[in-house]
């Protein structure tokens, strides 16, 4: 583990100003990769106890909101989205800081079927971080953590924690809850090698962003790339809060039967994946309806915002200086 060592980092006023002017820059494209919140809808849908909650689930550090947007379609149930950053209510996300509660009105504790998020390496205390989550999550519920090959690699002013998948393991599983006895389990890891080529329908070249680099490998499947074209898998490392050794097993069960279907070559079992709705199977999944247009009207709204409204992110802040040095380092 590595944690970046700056005034940025520890001082809690600044980490705000750094990570929104981060934030805002970003805003533009896509950093979530949007099939995959079909076969993680599955799990959620497929695991959690659902039935009582007024909230199914949150998003960490969400963005432009397209991971809650996609996570509402096809759970149809609410999904808080949070994001540190001022830019937060233009998407119909809860302006937040990670490492704090969510407002008791918003979500009470043990109130959550699944906590989302590939921010945590935005993190400076990451036992910290690790425990809010767990303290916010129903004891029938999944913590879901997305780490994608290049994600929390190198510690730096932007994204100050860099942890292995062991360590992220590790420290959730060391945490204990102090509201209850039901401690995060690891239940193994979904892995995206590759997808049939069908679920995006040859309109895959509309996207753009970190989470978006496609290669096509042959006839039938595409495959995620870094910048270079290397292949880059995506991984979900996945935590189960539960003291029901039957409910453990059950998730452990789940994920091992996603990722058989999401690594199959045959080509029908990997589309009943991909191309069907997780929540009712006997509907093919609609890629312009229920994909391509969340994805685009929240790259043009984020553009828009970019242009129009936080074109000058830092000029009303006083240390607006200071945080474009430490980002130039």
């Amino acid at each position: 583990m590595e944690l970046f060592k700056s005034d940025f980092v520890s001082n809690p006023t600044k980490y705000q100003s750094l990570q929104e002017l981060v934030n805002i820059k970003k805003l533009f494209g896509v950093h979530f990769f949007p099939l995959s919140s079909i076969y993680l809808s599955k799990l959620v849908i497929d695991t959690c106890f659902l039935g009582q909650l007024s909230a199914c689930g949150v998003t960490h550090g969400s963005r432009n909101g397209l991971e809650t947007t996609l996570f509402q379609k096809f759970l149809r149930r609410w999904v808080i989205g949070t994001d540190i950053s001022r830019s937060a209510p233009f998407f119909d996300l809860i302006q937040h800081d990670m490492h704090e509660e969510l407002p008791a009105e918003i979500a009470p504790l043990l109130s959550l079927g699944f906590v989302f998020s590939n921010s945590w390496d935005h993190t400076y205390d990451p036992f910290l971080l690790f425990q809010t989550w767990l303290k916010s999550m129903h004891p029938r519920s999944v913590l879901i953590i997305e780490k994608q090959y290049s994600s929390g690699r190198v510690a730096t002013i932007s994204d100050p924690c860099s942890l292995s998948e062991t360590e992220i393991i590790d420290i959730i599983t060391q945490i204990q809850p102090d509201h209850d006895e039901a401690p995060a389990v690891y239940c193994g890891k979904l892995q995206l090698n590759y997808f049939p080529l069908s679920a995006y329908d040859g309109q895959f070249g509309v996207y753009s962003g970190t989470a978006t680099c496609l290669t096509q490998i042959d006839s039938n499947y595409l495959a995620l790339t870094d910048f270079s074209g290397n292949l880059r898998p995506l991984n979900h490392l996945i935590f189960v809060r539960s003291c029901s050794s039957s409910h453990i097993a059950r998730v452990k069960q789940v994920v091992h039967s996603i990722n058989s279907a999401m690594n199959s070559k045959d080509l029908l079992i990997s589309q009943s994946l991909f191309c069907m709705d997780p929540k009712f199977p006997s509907q093919r999944i609609n890629i312009i309806d229920d994909i391509l247009k969340p994805v685009l009207s929240r790259i043009l709204l984020a553009n828009s915002l970019q242009e129009k409204v936080f074109n000058s992110a830092t000029s009303d802040r006083s240390d607006a200086g200071e945080i474009e040095d430490h980002l130039s380092l």
